[in-house]
């Protein structure tokens, strides 16, 4: 590194860590009611897995008990039993970190606040902290015939979403220290079709690279994940050692990432296309065994400052929406629900990325309104 910049050639996984050790470790020395807060309190417990890259690690606690996998793991403090109690309508919540509730204790997550302000509702909170849609589906998939259920909810954050549906190793586009290769989805004719790991295993992924990129990685890479860009990564002949050479794509490499980011906002992008066309089949897959399927679409933090401060950002999310909403009966902006909180009042979780107590009890009623409305888009 120079100055604090990582020169290339990088690396492209982690060291490997102790993941209990890792998860037990402080948060950014957050202290909260006289307790260091942890990794796992904020952000849960995982486990490596073949098909989704990682999942939720079952039956674990936080260190001060923010967070809670069942035998299932799923967010609850409880069994998850696999049909539905009488007089309940069940929900399956899929999604990432503002479905999972990270950052907040479990009480206060807005799944849990909807939760129990409803008797006769019974949402299973299945989301997993840095999920893309893709594994958002893959792990519906593992569920959709072990749980009865009468619906489906899945939360759309594309700020912090959509690139994470062209990309396959999250270290690519964010330090989020998980040494595995994620599933997508690629376009393909009018439908999509699944690119799996060429793995069998996290094993095979890691003696694969104990000597470095191998063809078949790097083959997977170019093709597949729109933030690897090989001069990062590759040894580069003659000039790869110069120090201005590495400077340069070093700088090339911030600015790269961040167009190929920007460019999926766009109405048509590759990320989206391929997001929208998940949500059309898992509809469509919902709706042949009489299941509901609802699409949230949430603002995050930073949009929401956004949106007040820049008067054509609202025309922008709206188009955005629009887009990938098109096709679906039940789609929910949440947007404008959230603007009507007066920007005082919108607070964020100890973690300072996601949506605090009060804000999350906002969207939970939003959130209710929009189950018990009819189909439409909303």
């Amino acid at each position: 590194s120079l100055f604090g910049v990582v020169l290339p050639p990088l690396r492209l996984f982690p060291p490997d860590q102790d993941p209990l050790a890792t998860r037990e470790a402080p948060y950014r020395d957050l202290i909260v009611d006289g307790r260091p807060i942890t990794v796992g309190d904020v952000a849960g417990y995982h486990r490596l897995d073949p098909v989704l890259g990682y999942t939720t690690l079952e039956n674990a606690v936080s260190v001060n008990g923010w967070w809670q996998s069942n035998d299932i793991g799923a967010r609850e403090s409880g069994p998850t039993e696999p049909l539905v109690a009488p007089g309940q309508r069940r929900w399956l919540l899929l999604g990432e970190s503002f479905a999972h509730g990270s950052g907040l204790p479990g009480r206060e997550t807005w799944a849990e606040v909807a939760d129990a302000a409803d008797p006769a509702l019974d949402i299973v909170n299945l989301a997993v902290d840095g999920y893309s849609m893709a594994q958002a589906y893959l792990r519906y998939a593992s569920y959709a015939d072990r749980l009865e259920h009468q619906g489906v909810l899945l939360m759309f954050v594309p700020g912090v979403d959509l690139w994470r549906d062209v990309n396959v190793v999250r270290e690519l586009g964010e330090a989020w220290k998980m040494r595995a290769l994620m599933p997508r989805f690629v376009l393909d004719g009018e439908g999509i079709r699944r690119v799996a790991s060429p793995f069998g295993s996290a094993d095979e992924l890691a003696a694969d690279g104990s000597g470095g990129l191998s063809p078949m990685l790097q083959e997977h890479l170019r093709r597949h994940d729109r933030f690897y860009f090989p001069f990062e990564h590759e040894a580069v002949p003659v000039v790869g050692g110069l120090l201005s050479f590495k400077i340069a794509i070093a700088a090339w490499g911030r600015y790269a990432r961040g167009r190929v980011r920007r460019a999926q906002f766009e109405p048509g992008s590759e990320a989206l296309e391929v997001s929208r066309r998940i949500f059309l089949k898992w509809q469509q897959e919902s709706n042949a065994k009489a299941r509901e399927f609802l699409l949230l679409v949430l603002p995050t933090p930073t949009d929401l400052e956004r949106w007040r401060a820049e008067p054509g950002l609202a025309e922008e999310w709206r188009e955005l929406v629009a887009s990938a909403c098109e096709g679906l009966r039940r789609c929910v902006d949440l947007a404008p629900a959230l603007v009507e909180i007066p920007t005082a009042e919108v607070d964020l979780a100890p973690d300072g990325n996601h949506f605090g107590p009060r804000t999350s009890a906002a969207i939970a009623a939003a959130v209710l309104v929009a189950i018990r409305r009819q189909p439409g888009m909303t």
